[in-house]
C-alpha cells in the first residue's frame, strides 16, 4: 500500500485550491484513500489550518445515521458513525462547537462555528438546517479522499426545498439528552429515499455541470479521488439540474 508523507499532502491540498481568502471551508473526508499515512491527524488539521485564512472557520460531518428509537444522542458524547478519523478528531476538541442534531449534526472549529448552535434539532434537511446554516457562509467545500456522492451531502439539502418525487418526509422517534442530563423523546423529520418505487440516485449531472462550469477541481489518487468546489456552486448546479428535470439525480 502506498505511504503518503506530509509535503505530498501538502501540495495536494496547494493543487486543490486551499488558500488564504477561504474563510470557511467545509471538509468531508476517507483517509483510506491515501493509503498509509506517515504524520499524524493533528498534523493535518494544523495543515489545513495553515493554509486558509487565520480566522476561517472549519465544519466537518459528525452524523449519526445508525442511531435508532432507543439509542440516546448525546450532543458532547455521542461519536459520529463513518464520517472518518478527521471528523472525529476535530469533534473531540475542546473548542469544537457540535449542531444538536441527532442525525445530521456538524462540528465546527472557529469563529462563525456558533452559527451550528441556531440550526434545527428536529430536521435532517431544509429550513435552518445545518447546511442551510452553513451556506450563508459562502464555505468551500473539500472532498479529501471522499467520493463525491458520500460527501456532496448537501445536494440533498437543495431536493428537500425543491421537492423531488424519489424522497418524501419521514417522522422518525429520536432521544435526545438534554443540557441537564434528562432524556427528551422528539420527533425527527427525516428527507429520505422512497421505497415504493426504483430509486437509482446519482449525482453525475452535477458534476458535469460543474465541471462545464470551471468550478471543480478533481484530482485521482492511487485509491480514490478528491474534490474541492464552493457549496454555493454546488447548490446551484443542483438547482438548475433539478429545476429542469425533478427527476435529474435519479437516473
Amino acid at each position: 500500500m502506498k505511504t503518503t508523507t506530509l509535503d505530498e499532502m501538502n501540495q495536494h491540498l496547494d493543487d486543490l485550491g486551499l488558500s488564504k481568502s477561504m474563510e470557511a471551508l467545509v471538509i468531508h473526508s476517507s483517509l483510506i484513500s491515501f493509503g498509509r499515512l506517515d504524520f499524524s491527524i493533528e498534523a493535518l488539521f494544523d495543515l489545513i489550518r495553515a493554509k486558509i485564512a487565520l480566522e476561517a472557520t472549519i465544519f466537518v460531518p459528525t452524523f449519526t445515521l445508525k442511531l435508532t428509537e432507543e439509542d440516546v444522542f448525546d450532543v458532547s458524547e455521542t461519536p459520529s458513525h463513518g464520517m472518518g478519523v478527521f471528523s472525529e478528531y476535530v469533534r473531540k476538541l475542546p473548542e469544537a462547537v457540535r449542531a444538536n442534531n441527532p442525525m445530521h449534526s456538524y462540528t465546527g472549529i472557529g469563529p462563525k462555528a456558533d452559527i451550528l448552535k441556531t440550526a434545527s434539532e428536529t430536521l435532517s434537511f431544509g429550513q435552518n438546517s445545518c447546511f442551510e446554516k452553513m451556506l450563508e457562509l459562502d464555505p468551500h467545500l473539500l472532498l479529501l479522499g471522499c467520493p463525491f456522492h458520500h460527501g456532496a451531502t448537501h445536494i440533498h439539502q437543495k431536493e428537500a426545498e425543491m421537492g423531488v418525487p424519489y424522497r418524501l418526509w419521514l417522522d422518525l422517534k429520536r432521544k435526545v439528552r438534554g443540557s441537564e442530563g434528562d432524556i427528551e423523546d422528539i420527533t425527527f423529520k427525516y428527507y429520505g429515499v422512497r421505497r415504493d418505487i426504483e430509486v437509482n440516485w446519482t449525482p453525475a449531472r452535477v458534476i458535469e455541470h460543474l465541471k462545464a462550469q470551471n468550478q471543480l477541481t478533481e484530482l485521482p489518487l492511487d485509491y480514490g479521488k478528491s474534490y474541492s468546489m464552493r457549496l454555493f456552486d454546488l447548490d446551484l448546479a443542483a438547482q438548475n439540474i433539478i429545476k429542469q428535470d425533478a427527476n435529474g439525480l435519479n437516473l
